[in-house]
């Protein structure tokens, strides 16, 4: 399960998300109230209550074409209420949230259910419509909470790519992939992005509390070069993550960009499986399959500055500093490791037993 960031969106309650109406049934607040200001940073802690026997979902509505699912985590099952019962999130000992907002608004939005929903980790609106479309209108109920935010000391720097993957540098330190966001010191930089092929620079002059946005399209493939890469898991039904977004259900096909990529898969009750790809340039087909085997426990990582996550060698993606990330592992020997630029890398040999809760928290040292 991913750290969740609770990312800004202007505006309370938009029109675009359904059932918001003010009717009685469910309801989800802030700690200390909605409309107050976070800390960008800052853990972020809610309660949900629903007046009828429920299944809850709560989201992080950063716009119509992307809702992120913060409740039920991802790889965790549904959360069930009973009527009247009043519920924090998140739970002691489970995935943080973390207020990443940079606007001047953001909003939390609730949905109730009678039955369970089959909703992926990373949905849409319109999907969410489609859904709910299925049900009488008295068998759901939803709710918002607006909150503000502070600006912050640092810079905002988001940085996309047609096509993604291409990998960013900053005063030569590596910061990721594109499609990525950032907060980075202020001043004058160097921007590199660096793509199979492709290298290019420039200076920016970066704001304190100010976000700079670049868009870079490089020139279109020729028709019919597509590289096509069917995965696959066994069992079936496993959460695919390309560079740690949401692709597709296993089993399905990824059309990733030329470059590097981090491959991920999930699925409640067995460990997390994970590989790098290097895409090439030109017309392609390639798959895999990933043999997920039964987990006997957790384990919870935080670790103090943003980092990528291996273990047993298996890339799980990055970490943001401070944050919290919970995954299924099976019982033995395992190997956790941890590296960002311009850090030692942080290593911890663990031994899992079943039904552990195992909690890490590593220390990545300046070189």
């Amino acid at each position: 399960m991913v750290g969740v960031f609770l990312l800004a969106l202007a505006g309370a309650a938009p029109g675009w998300l359904p059932g918001v109406d003010g009717a009685d049934g469910a309801w989800i607040e802030l700690e200390g109230g909605c409309g107050r200001a976070l800390e960008a940073g800052a853990p972020v802690s809610f309660r949900v209550g629903v007046a009828d026997d429920a299944f809850v979902y709560v989201f992080d509505a950063r716009d119509a074409a992307d809702l992120r699912r913060l409740v039920p985590a991802a790889g965790s099952g549904s959360v069930r209420l009973a009527a009247g019962e009043v519920r924090r999130f998140p739970a002691d000992g489970g995935v943080r949230y973390v207020a990443d907002a940079r606007e001047e608004r953001g909003v939390l939005y609730l949905l109730a259910a009678r039955v369970p929903l089959a909703l992926a980790p990373r949905t849409t609106a319109s999907e969410l419509r489609a859904v709910l479309e299925h049900l009488d209108r008295d068998a759901w109920r939803a709710a918002a909470c607006g909150y503000r935010v502070r600006q912050s000391a640092q810079a905002f720097l988001e940085v996309r790519s047609e096509p993604a993957g291409l990998a960013v540098w900053l005063d030569g330190v590596r910061l990721g992939l594109t499609p990525l966001s950032a907060e980075v010191a202020p001043g004058r930089r160097r921007l590199r992005l660096e793509g199979p092929g492709f290298t290019q620079e420039q200076q920016l002059s970066l704001a304190r509390g100010e976000r700079t946005r670049l868009e870079l399209r490089l020139p279109a493939p020729v028709a019919g070069e597509r590289v096509r890469f069917d995965v696959a898991s066994r069992p079936e039904g496993a959460w695919v993550y390309l560079d740690d977004r949401y692709a597709c259900t296993a089993p399905c096909r990824l059309e990733p960009a030329p470059g590097r990529h981090a491959l991920r898969l999930e699925m409640p009750g067995f460990q997390v499986w994970g590989r790098y790809l290097t895409v090439a340039p030109g017309p392609q087909a390639a798959g895999t399959t990933a043999l997920l085997e039964r987990a006997a426990a957790t384990l919870s990582v935080t670790v103090n500055v943003e980092a990528e996550l291996f273990l047993d060698g298996m890339p799980l993606g990055r970490i943001a500093r401070g944050a919290t990330r919970t995954f299924a592992v099976t019982e033995g020997w395992h190997e956790l490791v941890a590296l960002a630029p311009g850090r030692e890398a942080a290593r911890e040999r663990l031994l899992i037993l079943p039904d552990d809760r195992e909690e890490i928290e590593l220390e990545l040292d300046p070189l």
